[in-house]
């Protein structure tokens, strides 16, 4: 499910979602669009991670992210860490525009070992058995 968000600072809305199958070891990926009306989207040649052996995309990230789990704090002080995500290790990732990620220091929740869609779909398993 794409995350869109409306940025006063840049009076645009912000789109991101996710591009591909998720098919280990093939990435998924994070891909950008922005808007200023909501309904007509462009998507901006970022140059940022090569597809098919060319970097004229809109591809933020080649790997699993969680695009569900990005936020603008209009409240921060500091404008590296505007936005705020998570990528595949639930690690917290900051930008100050929402296309160019760090990674943060601290793990939230699981570590590399967790593979969190398997336990999900055990957990769901266990509780249809409990039914």
């Amino acid at each position: 499910m794409p995350v869109v968000l409306y940025s006063q600072e840049r009076d645009l809305f912000q789109m991101w979602y996710m591009q591909g199958f998720y098919a280990p070891p093939e990435p998924r990926y994070l891909c950008y669009a922005e808007s200023k009306d909501g309904i007509h989207w462009e998507k901006p040649n970022l140059g940022l991670v090569e597809y098919n052996g060319l970097k004229d995309n809109n591809i933020i990230w080649s790997r699993r992210i969680h695009q569900g789990w990005i936020m603008l704090d209009t409240h921060e002080k500091d404008p590296a860490n505007r936005y705020k995500g998570l990528n595949e290790r639930f690690e917290a990732m900051y930008s100050p525009a929402g296309i160019h990620w760090t990674a943060g220091e601290q793990t939230v929740g699981m570590t590399e070992e967790d593979d969190y869609s398997n336990k999900s779909r055990g957990m769901r398993k266990k509780a249809a058995a409990a039914r």
